[in-house]
């Protein structure tokens, strides 16, 4: 654990910096997946409905 410390008190602000960007990167994409799924899920369920409502 010492060690691991020790590196990241050695990082420069680039690497930093970099770590973060790829960080944000990753939770974007996924909070993206979850609204995309959110959206196919409401589009489905909607469809299911009009089709219930007419009779199908």
């Amino acid at each position: 654990m010492g060690a691991k410390h020790q590196n990241e008190l050695s990082m420069t602000d680039d690497e930093i910096r970099r770590r973060q960007r790829s960080r944000n990167i990753a939770v974007a994409l996924a909070v993206g997946a979850f609204v995309v799924i959110v959206f196919c899920v409401t589009i489905v369920r909607i469809q299911d409905g009009i089709q219930a409502s007419m009779g199908g």
